[in-house]
């Protein structure tokens, strides 16, 4: 039904259906968000079903905001991506999430187009899998399994090695030369995040097999053409607090501060030394009396994709560096860096934080 016809509507059918609660065929996105907001009574959970139903490929749901895409964001959403491009992205600003709606978009448009989005690791692609699976089922959208797959390079390498009956990779990406001068079809546009964290020999290679195919990178670096997502809504309400003190101390009194009036859900604590988790974890469970068994634990190396509302960093000063910086703006709230004496690290990103802020 369209708004014009609903003037036609017999008298009855218009007390059924108030043209204030009805959203029409071709009624307009600030239309349908005014109406929402101007009915106070409807449940929060029944308003974002309908946001996440009708706005699918604008709207940002997580466990407790629904949200439209800025304008920035939507323009992003709905560009054409020729050729090999660059998305820059400042951190917080949802270009994970908007890739997921990107690639959706552009399969609702034309289901005969196949979509790859390259994560760094396995567990963030499996991360990544997750968003997308809650996306679709709060949407009650359905996508053939083949249109949109979320892989990482050393999955894409073997995929091709497969293809011309070579011995696949186990674990370590090596890019042999014969790749280089093959020709493969991956997929009709390739969405690859997170490439500042990428080998770059895997980089050149993607864009050797997509030479005729479209291609977005997700870094800081240039390429053809450059799309940009300014907006971060993350960097100007979250705190960061240095603490340089003895670690299993100060990690209890932090935590403890932080359950007075949050969950253990909300915690993340990353260190890639296994052992001073487990001892970690150990004392928490002994200090502490509530449940702690949904605090998260990551290494350095598998942080890609994660987020917390409160993040720990240990090991700062010999953690790499790269994954530390980004660990640090991964907090909604707080993100507290632990270490037991001044560094270099600790340093440089006490100095990017006054500098972001500033």
């Amino acid at each position: 039904l369209n708004i014009e016809q609903y003037d036609y509507l017999d008298g009855s059918f218009q007390d059924i259906l108030p043209y204030e609660k009805v959203f029409f065929n071709d009624t307009k996105k600030d239309d349908i968000l005014k109406k929402i907001q101007d009915i106070s009574t409807i449940p929060y959970s029944f308003t974002k079903n309908i946001m996440s139903n009708i706005l699918t490929q604008y709207t940002i749901t997580d466990s407790d905001s629904v949200h439209l895409c800025t304008d920035e964001q939507i323009e992003f959403i709905d560009a054409d991506i020729p050729d090999h491009s660059t998305l820059h992205a400042k951190i917080g600003s949802g270009r994970t999430h908007i890739l997921l709606l990107k690639a959706i978009l552009e399969i609702l448009n034309n289901s005969n187009l196949s979509i790859v989005i390259v994560k760094p690791t396995q567990l963030s692609a499996e991360r990544l899998k997750l968003k997308l699976d809650t996306i679709l089922q709060q949407s009650n959208l359905q996508i053939e399994s083949n249109s949109l797959n979320i892989l990482t390079p050393i999955e894409i390498v073997n995929k091709h090695l497969k293809k011309l009956h070579k011995k696949i990779l186990l674990d370590k990406l090596i890019i042999d030369k014969t790749l280089m001068h093959k020709k493969f079809h991956l997929a009709d546009k390739v969405f690859c995040d997170d490439v500042d964290f990428i080998n770059n020999d895997f980089i050149h290679y993607l864009m050797h097999i997509q030479k005729k195919s479209s291609l977005l990178l997700v870094s800081n670096n240039h390429y053809k053409k450059v799309f940009t997502l300014d907006k971060s809504f993350r960097l100007d309400k979250q705190k960061a607090t240095f603490h340089i003190a003895e670690p299993s101390l100060k990690i209890l009194e932090i935590i403890k501060e932080i359950l007075h009036s949050y969950q253990a859900k909300d915690i993340l604590i990353v260190t890639n030394n296994i052992i001073s988790a487990e001892i970690i974890s150990h004392q928490l469970k002994s200090a502490i009396t509530q449940n702690i068994d949904e605090m998260k634990f990551s290494s350095y190396n598998n942080i890609y994709g994660l987020n917390s509302k409160f993040i720990i960093l240990m090991d700062s000063c010999i953690a790499p560096f790269k994954e530390l910086a980004y660990s640090f703006y991964l907090a909604d709230i707080h993100t507290y860096l632990i270490s037991a004496q001044e560094c270099k690290q600790t340093n440089s990103l006490r100095n990017s934080n006054e500098n972001n802020k500033n």
